[in-house]
């Protein structure tokens, strides 16, 4: 990610598919752009804890940390960890993703296992509306949503309202 698009606050996407089942690990890492930022990741965990530096860290448990620019930052567990919220005091870059991923790319044989990493954009980039598109190579999709503030959810299917619901911080 360029660094103009770093930011202080990120709520992090990942991926429940096959990889959890297997034993497989969920990611993210992050690296900070200056020296002494200060960084605390308020952790969302389905289940079990993460071992930072010889202390376990439980569902909705807080990490602070300082880190230096040119370090990184990486935490793994075989429990999802979509929602978990990363703040920092000076910006910083976040990748997200899982060790194996047995549904990307197309054309995968079940059993093959891909690595699976994206930039994770800031929480002062995300939009309010979003177009899904339909993909005909995939048997089954699905479509994960966050909310960084409680909000209203609304879902059209073509120009049809399917769903109207207020949902809290995290989906």
């Amino acid at each position: 990610m360029p660094l103009r698009f770093a930011s202080t606050k990120y709520i992090i996407p990942s991926l429940h598919d096959y990889t959890v089942y297997y034993g497989y690990k969920n990611l993210m890492a992050l690296a900070p752009i200056h020296h002494n930022t200060r960084v605390s990741i308020h952790l969302k965990l389905e289940s079990g804890a993460i071992t930072y530096e010889s202390k376990k860290y439980i569902d909705n448990d807080i990490i602070n940390l300082v880190i230096n620019k040119y370090s990184t930052l990486q935490l793994s567990h075989t429990s999802d960890l979509s929602g978990t919220m990363i703040t920092s005091s000076e910006p910083i870059i976040i990748v997200s993703g899982s060790q194996c991923n047995f549904a990307v790319p197309k054309g995968i044989r079940l059993g093959d296992c891909n690595p699976f990493i994206e930039s994770v954009l800031p929480t002062d980039q995300l939009d309010d509306m979003f177009i899904t598109p339909y993909i005909s190579t995939r048997l089954n999709n699905t479509v994960r949503i966050q909310a960084v503030n409680s909000t209203d959810l609304t879902i059209l299917i073509g120009k049809q309202n399917i769903k109207n619901t207020k949902r809290k911080r995290f989906l």
